[in-house]
């Protein structure tokens, strides 16, 4: 009677398994899947806003380069400690509405931005330091466009550099 109890229980008991092993399979191939879709959406969200972020750190390198700046904010009639302020107010506040960006940008590349707002920073700082108060903002401008164009590279020319290499890495 047991073995006859057993020739049925143990091909049910081997079909459950079989079963089980199955759903299991499926439901983890499901979860995989599922997994990749998810990561493919988020890749798909998360390449135009890392774009819009170099773009915009390339777009703030170009704004504060003194090539561009000194163009913008205009010597005219001004004393060096009022054109050196509105020169430094300008850059600070470009790079405070352009803080949010490092979420989206590695930390080289972040860094690589930082670091040539300070050479820019310190450039303007050297510049007025050595003019007197009785100079013209226009001499503070000479003074910073002859010590940027001294440079073999520019501070924002290495960090575009990295920046781009950064941005091109996404599509390889």
């Amino acid at each position: 009677m047991i073995a006859d109890v057993l020739k049925y229980v143990v091909p049910a008991l081997l079909v459950l398994l079989a079963v089980r092993f199955m759903r299991d399979s499926y439901l983890q191939q499901e979860r995989d899947l599922t997994s990749a879709r998810m990561k493919t959406e988020l890749v798909k969200e998360r390449i135009p806003l890392k774009l819009n972020a170099y773009e915009r750190a390339i777009l703030f390198l170009e704004r504060i380069n003194p090539e561009n700046l000194l163009i913008r904010i205009h010597p005219l009639d001004k004393q060096v400690s009022l054109y050196h302020q509105e020169l430094v107010h300008e850059i600070r506040t470009e790079y405070e509405h352009n803080l949010s960006q490092q979420l989206y940008m590695n930390n080289q590349a972040w860094a690589s931005l930082v670091n040539a707002k300070e050479e820019i920073l310190s450039i303007i700082h050297g510049s007025a330091k050595e003019l007197g108060k009785e100079d013209s903002a226009l001499e503070l401008s000479k003074k910073i466009l002859n010590k940027w164009l001294s440079m073999e590279v520019s501070p924002t020319q290495k960090a575009i550099f990295v920046i781009k290499n950064d941005a091109n890495s996404l599509f390889s």
